[in-house]
């Protein structure tokens, strides 16, 4: 049975599904490589599972970005250094990894939980408001025009 780590919970959706579902993959990478972490795997079922976080964090960046690039949002810049900021981040602690200058453990595992939910809470939130308010906007628009 494996122990949940990283725990998605309702407090983190943001409305949209497609983001939603990406995001509660990452909890469950983080969760499989807090299994493996605790059922004493070895270094290349560790360097597999990191690789996978890496990979899938990068592609879920990319469709965030593109999301908001469709949207034109106005933080996009600042949240794109961000998502770069983060996986240069896990990238060298994946390089330190493989070199030895580090270990998987329950610190590097919090940071990665924590960073996770921190930025859902943070900036996705961000995202997802200023897209909702628009929406409000454009609606209120469109009231005023069919008004006159």
């Amino acid at each position: 049975m494996s122990l949940v780590f990283a725990k998605w919970s309702p407090e983190y959706y943001t409305g949209n599904k497609k983001v939603d579902e990406e995001h509660q993959k990452l909890f469950e990478i983080v969760n499989k490589l807090h299994d493996a972490m605790k059922k004493g795997h070895g270094k290349d079922v560790l360097k597999n599972t990191l690789d996978e976080l890496i990979k899938y964090t990068i592609q879920h960046f990319t469709d965030e970005e593109f999301f908001m690039l469709s949207k034109r949002y106005p933080r996009y810049q600042e949240h794109k250094k961000i998502h770069k900021d983060l996986t240069d981040k896990v990238k060298d602690l994946r390089a330190k990894f493989v070199s030895g200058d580090v270990n998987i453990n329950i610190e590097l595992l919090h940071f990665l939980n924590q960073w996770l939910a921190h930025h859902i809470k943070g900036e996705d939130f961000k995202l997802f408001k200023y897209l909702r308010e628009q929406e409000a906007l454009k609606k209120e628009e469109m009231a005023l025009l069919v008004d006159e």
